[in-house]
């Protein structure tokens, strides 16, 4: 899988990994997961 990076001088902006989906959804409560991935209600979870 290759994840996308979009990189300026001063930022760089890469993909979730795997890994820190498995992390996300381990760690996370529902209301944190949706925030961090920018859901804005539960249909759209």
């Amino acid at each position: 899988m290759k994840l996308v990076t979009l990189e300026t001088p001063r930022l760089i902006l890469k993909g979730f990994r795997p890994e820190d989906m498995n992390y996300i959804f381990s760690n996370l409560n529902e209301t944190e997961i949706m925030q961090l991935l920018g859901h804005r209600n539960d249909e759209e979870f």
